[in-house]
């Protein structure tokens, strides 16, 4: 009789092992089943298959399936310079994924904002030189303005290649 995963309410993920420097793929996934089987004391490493989805959360995720145990699941998060994380349910990765993932999507909006009230500022400013002041405004603003526009679209395109 097989034996049960550990409590999924003592420790959602249990962190194991050193901080990988980068791994290939094939590291990771052997990394993940050794992880598994430390997890999970009756995790049979010759009977674990893997998948492998490439940066999920500052990182990569490696799902462990056991068919031994009638394909139990273990998710293996490495994210580079940390130690790896082990979770056993997808109710418990699931959460602390989403979290990860809203705690970037923070930066990079207030990043965003940033470059927005920088970019409104000098075009203010050009706007005000231009209007009240004789010579107009001065060449280096209208090619700061320039870079800092092509910035931001180019940096939008990158984005939207990347999310494709």
């Amino acid at each position: 009789m097989a034996k049960d995963k550990p409590d999924p309410d003592a420790a959602p993920a249990r962190t194991l092992g050193q901080a990988p420097a980068k791994l290939d793929l094939d590291t990771m996934q052997k990394e993940a089943i050794r992880l598994a089987k430390i997890y999970d004391e009756d995790v049979d490493p010759s009977q674990c298959v893997t998948e492998v989805t490439e940066d999920l959360g500052n990182g990569n995720l490696v799902i462990v399936y056991d068919e031994s145990q009638n394909n139990e699941e273990y998710y293996v998060h490495f994210a580079p310079g940390r130690q790896p994380k082990i979770f056993g349910y997808v109710r418990d990765y699931a959460p602390w994924l989403a979290e990860v993932i809203r705690r970037r999507n923070w930066w990079q909006s207030a990043s965003d904002v940033g470059a927005v009230f920088i970019g409104v500022v000098i075009t203010v400013t050009i706007c005000g030189m231009s209007a009240f002041h004789p010579k107009g405004s001065p060449e280096i603003l209208n090619n700061a303005l320039t870079t800092i526009i092509g910035f931001y679209f180019g940096t939008q395109i990158a984005r939207g290649n990347q999310a494709s």
